[in-house]
C-alpha cells in the first residue's frame, strides 16, 4: 500500500533504516522469489512441480541484489514506495564468475561483495518489493568502491539497452565467436591469456548497419596494464582474430586495432557497440 500523509512517522523510521542501503547491496539467506508462467505450458519441470495448479511460483534463491538506484532507495516511501531487486544465482559449470566480471554475459551482473561465494546477479529474474520489507533485511555491501558501483550500474544499463546486431553480422561472426568461447578462460594457452587481457571488444559499422556495403572496425580494448600480449605481440593476435571474420555479403572490409581505454577517442567509443558471448547468437537461438 502506498503511504499517505498520516504515515509520516513510520515513513521516517523506514527512511532511516534504508539510509545505508545502496544500489548493488545484497541480502543473503532469504527466499521467496516470485514469478508467473503460462499455466498450461510451464517453462520448466521444476516450475510445474512448484506451482501445482497455480501459475504463480515462489522459488528459493541464494538471496537478492538491489538494482534500484541509490537515490531512489533512500527517498521517502511515500514518494517512492517500491524497490527493484534481482535474484542472486549460484555459478556452475556453464557460468563462471569471471565471465560475468568481464561483461561477457549481459544477462548477469558481477557483484564483488558476494563473488567469493560464487554468486552473481541474474538480471532476468527481477522482482518489485515494498520498502518496509527491506527494513527487516541484513544488508551485505555489494560494491565497495566507486568503480565497483559504476561497473554494476553499467551492467544493469547494458542488459536493457544493448544493441541488437543484424543476424547476417551474427552469422559472419560464427568462427570468431566459437574461437572466443573455446579459448576464453583457458589460462594455460597464450591465446587464452591474451583474451583474458581484454576488457571488452567493440565494433562499429561504416556508414551504418543498414547500408548495402559496410566496413567493420573492431576495437579490442586491453586492460591498461596489459602493454604486452601473452607469448606474442598484440599485432599477432589482432591479425589472427580478424582472420576469423570473413569479408562476405554486405561486409566489404574488416579492420581493427588493439588499444587501451585512455587511447580511444570518446566519439569512437560512443559510435561503437560492445560484443559479448550472448550477443553473438541469431534471433532464433538467442537465449542469453
Amino acid at each position: 500500500m502506498i503511504q499517505g500523509p498520516g504515515d509520516s512517522r513510520s515513513s521516517d523510521i523506514e527512511s532511516a533504516a534504508l539510509s545505508n542501503w545502496q544500489q548493488g547491496d545484497c541480502v543473503l539467506n532469504v527466499s521467496g522469489f516470485l514469478y508467473r508462467f503460462h499455466a498450461q505450458e510451464p517453462a520448466t519441470f521444476e516450475s510445474q512441480e512448484a506451482a501445482g495448479e497455480s501459475d504463480v511460483v515462489e522459488v528459493d534463491v541464494p538471496g537478492f541484489v538491489v538494482v534500484s538506484q541509490t537515490c531512489d532507495i533512500q527517498r521517502a516511501a511515500a514518494e517512492r514506495p517500491f524497490v527493484t531487486v534481482c535474484a542472486l544465482l549460484q555459478c556452475s559449470e556453464w557460468l563462471s564468475v569471471d565471465d560475468v566480471r568481464k561483461c561477457l554475459r549481459p544477462r548477469f551482473a558481477f557483484v564483488p561483495g558476494v563473488a567469493s561465494l560464487g554468486l552473481v546477479a541474474d538480471l532476468d529474474q527481477v522482482m518489485t518489493i515494498e520498502k518496509p520489507l527491506m527494513t527487516s533485511w541484513q544488508s551485505t555491501r555489494g560494491c565497495q568502491t566507486d568503480n565497483d558501483q559504476r561497473a554494476f550500474a553499467a551492467a544493469v544499463a547494458r542488459k536493457f539497452a544493448r544493441f541488437a546486431f543484424p543476424d547476417d553480422f551474427v552469422q559472419l561472426m560464427g568462427d570468431f565467436t566459437n574461437l572466443v568461447k573455446r579459448k576464453h578462460g583457458r589460462m594455460q594457452s597464450d591465446e587464452g591469456r591474451a583474451l583474458a587481457a581484454l576488457r571488452e571488444i567493440r565494433v562499429a559499422a561504416t556508414p551504418d548497419w543498414n547500408a548495402a556495403s559496410i566496413q567493420l572496425h573492431f576495437t579490442f580494448i586491453r586492460h591498461d596494464e596489459q602493454t604486452a600480449a601473452a607469448g606474442q605481440s598484440w599485432a599477432h593476435w589482432l591479425a589472427k582474430w580478424l582472420a576469423q571474420i570473413p569479408k562476405v555479403g554486405r561486409y566489404a572490409a574488416v579492420h581493427g586495432v588493439v588499444s587501451s581505454l585512455p587511447e580511444i577517442r570518446a566519439d569512437e567509443y560512443v559510435v561503437s557497440d560492445q560484443l559479448d558471448l550472448d550477443h553473438l547468437s541469431t534471433s532464433e537461438e538467442r537465449v542469453d
